[in-house]
């Protein structure tokens, strides 16, 4: 559906020659899809925890984030930074970003590679779900958690991070686990240099450093920008742009490298909007799984080019994974005719009229649709259905048997069934 995107989902199964795809009722009738798609659950009712907000994703987050971790080493730039899963459905943790594209969503935090082949592979991720309050800030919380669940502390690995999350106490703390970072950070942060210059001429520069190599800057582009670092120095660099003067703006290598680092979670976030496959859906769980769905199809896509391999765009790898998929699976998948659900009694007897049904009511709040009803163009719903062929029918109805008699059947509510002979052979009449 991310190849072949269509304005509505049940148009993948349209015989309209504007939407026909043959692929899609070749090989899946649309309700059984419908069918797999609302009985869709990854957790059961006794697996329900108070304390986790994300039970109802069962295990497939758990198995995901063992996967991602495992299945690769990362090299040695990373980055963290948060993506934005567009949802606006009613949610306790849902978050409102306004320099997001999506603005209302679940917010999840991504540790992403940054070089290489693999740029963009997510090694480790977690969701917010409102429930980070402890001792340490949120946003040293989030880093410390992705860092050691992916295991890349004290190995000598460089963090790039954006301001939300970049502090003094967050470096150093980094710095104590042998670990180099860099990244922007707010001017008011605590423990930050307040001596700087509150203007500054286009492209000065000023810079304070302490005893353990932290080194914090001060650069006036269009803007001041401020960053900090633990593994740079106050050297500056000749770029590509060209001043009013025509001299090559100079720029920190901080800053240019802090550019390149940071680009991991661009690619990742891009490469998951180039063929979405998301649906809307009204239960959260469920748009959730199909985000995590194209998640690991991009880190398949990248670690498939990491090992050497000789697809390089996305959309092809996704026809291959399709083409797999089918060919392992589909010679063993049973065969639909579409005919509708067999007939649970026997059907000699049925279209003779020999056969009684038993209608009762269906227990508890469901609904179903009237079979009778619906041959006709019209939609009833109702509570009473056949014990023995699971049709449902309209309690209060004149019906017309085979033999031309009329008989007005009213369902008993002490009983709570009536029979009829033949239901399929009559037809709806006005009350």
């Amino acid at each position: 559906m991310g190849i072949s995107p269509k304005p509505r989902q049940a148009q993948h199964w349209s015989r309209d020659e504007l939407h026909q795809d043959p692929f899609f009722t070749k090989h899946m009738p649309r309700d059984r899809f419908d069918q797999i798609s609302s009985a869709l659950h990854f957790a059961a009712e006794e697996d329900k925890d108070e304390n986790n907000r994300l039970w109802k994703l069962g295990r497939i987050v758990e198995l995901l984030q063992q996967q991602c971790k495992t299945v690769f080493i990362p090299p040695q730039t990373i980055t963290v930074d948060e993506s934005l899963w567009k949802f606006r459905g009613r949610l306790r943790f849902v978050t409102y970003n306004p320099s997001k594209r999506a603005r209302f969503g679940l917010k999840i935090y991504k540790l992403s590679v940054s070089s290489g082949p693999a740029c963009g592979y997510t090694c480790n991720f977690k969701f917010y779900t409102g429930q980070d309050k402890g001792e340490l800030p949120a946003s040293h919380k989030a880093v410390a958690d992705l860092m050691e669940g992916a295991k890349v502390l004290d190995k000598g690995y460089t963090l790039y991070v954006d301001n939300w999350y970049t502090s003094p106490t967050l470096f150093h703390w980094l710095q104590g686990r042998k670990t180099n970072a860099c990244g922007t950070v707010r001017a008011n942060r605590k423990f930050m240099p307040r001596d700087f210059k509150n203007k500054l001429k286009p492209n000065e520069m000023e810079c304070r450093s302490t005893a353990t190599g932290m080194m914090a800057l001060k650069w006036m582009d269009k803007k001041p920008v401020h960053i900090l670092s633990t593994m740079h120095k106050s050297d500056m660099v000749e770029t590509e742009r060209v001043n009013k003067k025509g001299d090559k703006v100079m720029k920190p290598v901080a800053i240019m490298e802090y550019n390149q680092g940071m680009k991991g979670m661009d690619v990742g976030d891009q490469l998951a909007t180039s063929y979405p496959a998301v649906r809307r859906s009204l239960k959260w769980y469920k748009k959730f799984f199909m985000y995590l769905f194209e998640m690991a199809m991009v880190n398949s896509f990248l670690l498939y080019k990491q090992v050497g391999g000789e697809i390089n765009h996305q959309l092809i790898f996704r026809q291959e994974v399709v083409r797999g998929l089918l060919q392992e699976y589909l010679p063993d998948a049973p065969r639909y005719s579409g005919r509708g659900r067999p007939s649970i009694t026997n059907g000699s007897l049925r279209l003779q009229g020999k056969n009684s049904h038993v209608i009762r009511e269906i227990e508890g709040k469901k609904y179903k649709r009237c079979h009778v009803c619906y041959t006709h163009g019209t939609r009833k719903m109702t509570k009473a259905e056949c014990f023995i062929c699971k049709v449902a029918v309209y309690r209060r109805f004149w019906i017309r048997f085979a033999n031309k008699q009329f008989e007005l059947n009213e369902l008993d509510n002490s009983q709570k069934h009536f029979t009829v002979n033949n239901y399929n052979d009559a037809y709806l009449l006005q009350e």
